[in-house]
């Protein structure tokens, strides 16, 4: 196939080329070669074809190109395995994958502003206006992480030695935060890559306003680069799945800044 064209219902336009060969004598006789281009497509309901009962992980207008090169004993055998390639670029778009659990964050903001305000009325005020503080910094920062609108997103797979696909760089870049970091969708034989383990460590940047509630928490120093953005010691790491991304060691983060 030369080539495909096509108008997507939910916005943006399709090109793809392909070829499908057949060896015989092979123990995996078909093999496939494609190229896949998508540009202007929404991404919030085309991820809700995948995860229907999820809110999208991201939201705006993105350009994807993907290489798939495989092997398979029948033609309907082929799976996401054979995807090898995959670089995707949006701009203007929010990005909603470093949320934390709200209702276990309040809990924790609630047993330490008790155990300030009781030792407030012992030894004096200033430790119970600093929780006051890093309480009120810990839920701006959560808020600001749960939904970071963005200027400009790239992020890039390949497949490597192992078949694992590899997350070579994410990076998102927006007046307050920059983002960029690595990791890999570890390959598991039989099981859909939607539900393959996931982890990917970012690095945090940010600088004003957002910066000095992180300075609060004690969580960025005062250096900064030439861009003028202080960042986390700490790296954020997602992890599950594409299905499911989790951001536990974020919240696990917040809630010891609170309590330190």
């Amino acid at each position: 196939m030369d080539t495909l064209s096509a108008a997507l219902s939910t916005g943006g336009q399709l090109q793809a080329g392909a070829g499908l060969q057949f060896s015989t004598g092979q123990l995996l006789p078909y093999a496939l070669q494609a190229d896949l281009a998508l540009t202007g497509i929404d991404s919030a309901p085309l991820l809700r074809v995948f995860a229907p009962n999820r809110p999208s992980p991201v939201e705006g207008k993105f350009d994807l190109s993907a290489q798939l090169d495989g092997q398979a004993n029948t033609p309907a055998a082929f799976d996401a395995s054979a995807l090898t390639a995959l670089d995707l670029s949006g701009k203007k778009g929010t990005l909603k994958v470093l949320s934390v659990n709200a209702r276990s964050n309040a809990k924790t903001v609630g047993n330490v502003a008790a155990v300030a305000g009781l030792f407030g009325t012992i030894i004096g005020h200033e430790s119970t206006i600093k929780t006051a503080d890093k309480v009120r910094a810990s839920a701006l920062v959560a808020q600001q992480l749960a939904a970071i609108p963005f200027d400009d997103l790239q992020l890039t797979f390949s497949r490597d030695d192992q078949h694992n696909l590899a997350v070579k760089q994410l990076t998102l870049a927006s007046p307050q935060i920059r983002l960029f970091g690595s990791g890999q969708i570890t390959q598991t034989p039989g099981v859909p890559l939607l539900r393959q383990p996931l982890r990917i460590d970012l690095k945090l940047g940010a600088r004003e306003p957002f910066v000095t509630h992180l300075r609060t928490l004690k969580l960025v120093g005062d250096e900064t680069d030439a861009q003028g953005y202080s960042y986390l010691g700490e790296a954020l790491t997602l992890d599950g799945t594409l299905e499911a991304i989790g951001s536990h060691q974020i919240q696990r983060l917040i809630e010891r800044a609170i309590t330190n």
